[in-house]
This record gives C-alpha cells, sequence and structure tokens, in this order.
C-alpha cells in the first residue's frame, strides 16, 4: 500500500503575494515621486521668468506715462538708426515739450501734471498708430523715432499729434479739463548723419516752434526756420545800432 505525502499549505505564500503591489501602482508611485520634482521646478523657472520680463519691462518704461525710457529710447533709436543707414533710409527725430506744463502745475497741482502727462502719452500714442517708438526723455519733453518717412509725412504725423493734443484736454481728479498743446521740433537723419547732431537740431527747432508761439512744428534746416533765425539776427543788429546812436528825435505834431 502506498502511502501519498500531503503538503500542508500554511496560508503565508498567499498572504505574501497579496501584500505585493501590482507593478502599475510601483510605477506609478516611482513616476509621481521623479514628476512631483520637475512639475515644481517648472513652475518656479515660469515665475523667475516672468519676474525677470517684469523687471525688464519696469526698467525700459517710465513708471508714470507707460513710455519708453530715456535710456531704453536712446537704445531703440540707435538700432532703428543702424538698420536704417544699412538699407538707405532717412530716419526721422521729433523733440516734443509739453506747453506751459510750470502752470498746469501751477493751477492744478502734482497730480493735474501727472495727469497731464498721463493723457498726453495716450494721446500721441494713439495719434502714432504703431508708426515709430515714443520715449519720455525727462520732465515734460518726449521724443519719437520714425525710419522710412520724408520730411512731409513727418510734418504731417506732427501737424495731427499737435491737432489731437489740442482737441483732447486731459482729465483732473476733480473733473476739471486741462486744455494743453505742445511744440514740437523735427530733425531729418541721413544714412550718413549721426543721432547727436539730430538731437541738437531737433532742440534748436524746437526752441523755434516756442518762439513762433508755440502749439506748432518747426522741422530743423526748413527755410521758414532759417528766416526766423535771420530775422531775429537782423533785430537784435539793429537793437544795437539803435543802443549806440541814442533815442531818436520826436517829430512835432504840426509838421
Amino acid at each position: 500500500m502506498r502511502c501519498g505525502v500531503a503538503t500542508v499549505g500554511t496560508g503565508f505564500d498567499a498572504v505574501g503575494s497579496a501584500l505585493e503591489p501590482p507593478i502599475w501602482t510601483t510605477a506609478f508611485l516611482a513616476a509621481r515621486l521623479l514628476i512631483m520634482p520637475l512639475f515644481f521646478l517648472g513652475i518656479i523657472l515660469m515665475l523667475h521668468g516672468w519676474m525677470i520680463a517684469s523687471l525688464r519691462h519696469m526698467i525700459a518704461h517710465d513708471d508714470l506715462t507707460g513710455a519708453l525710457s530715456r535710456r531704453a529710447f536712446m537704445t531703440a533709436f540707435e538700432r532703428m538708426f543702424s538698420t536704417a543707414v544699412g538699407s538707405g533710409r532717412q530716419t526721422a527725430f521729433m523733440l516734443l515739450d509739453l506747453d506751459r506744463f510750470k502752470q498746469i502745475n501751477d493751477l492744478h497741482g502734482h497730480a493735474g501734471g501727472d495727469a497731464a502727462l498721463v493723457h498726453f502719452t495716450q494721446t500721441v500714442r494713439e495719434t502714432l498708430a504703431g508708426r515709430g517708438i515714443l520715449g519720455r526723455l525727462g520732465g515734460e519733453e518726449f521724443g519719437i523715432a520714425l525710419v522710412g518717412v520724408g520730411r512731409l509725412e513727418v510734418a504731417e504725423i506732427a501737424e495731427t499729434i499737435c491737432t489731437a493734443v489740442r482737441t483732447t484736454p486731459a482729465r483732473a481728479n476733480k473733473g476739471t479739463d486741462i486744455g494743453l498743446t505742445v511744440s514740437i521740433g523735427i530733425a531729418m537723419v541721413d544714412p550718413g548723419g549721426s543721432l547727436a547732431d539730430a538731437m541738437v537740431q531737433a532742440d534748436v527747432a524746437l526752441y523755434e516752434a516756442k518762439a513762433l508761439g508755440r502749439d506748432r512744428l518747426s522741422i530743423a534746416g526748413s527755410l521758414h526756420a532759417a528766416s526766423v533765425a535771420s530775422a531775429r539776427a537782423l533785430a537784435g543788429a539793429a537793437a544795437q545800432m539803435r543802443a549806440a546812436v541814442g533815442p531818436a528825435p520826436s517829430l512835432s505834431s504840426t509838421g
């Protein structure tokens, strides 16, 4: 009679296999351990990039008006000029100055002056409609640079700006309208010229626009500006001659 050997299972093998996690669960836990640090690293890098971009924007723009800062404007202007020189195109520079800005501050306070600057910048930007760049050079003085435009087109743009500023007053905090006008000096820069000379010429043209009564434009090197300068020189010479000769004798009313 053959005796059979019976194997009695204790049940521990079945329990152990039940406690072992499936392969997909292990893979999921491992992936989560790897992905979570990468996810947070991506968020940190995204925030870092956003902060850097915001900081660059703050440095490159005037905090009040949103126009380019002086340094950012000059950098962009030089880049535009280099590109224009390579293609043989003209560059135009406008120097804009709000008229009687000190009186605006005196009448409406610094808050009114700030409102005027913000409104002026918005008006000029809308008038440019993407043509050229606009920067705040200091105080109430702004600059515009354009590429590939002629003298006549620049004059038309400047005249449109003068009209827009004159016909759209700013609004003070108390709801009072603040009338604005702007004087503009323009200089054309040929491919062989220099930006420094153009800025000096635009400054001289701006002085001419102010001397002629403000709320207007003047182009450096134009016949009109030259005639005004000549007339002023002749008037000065005549005044010196009158001072040297002495007062003229009065005429008798009886003849």
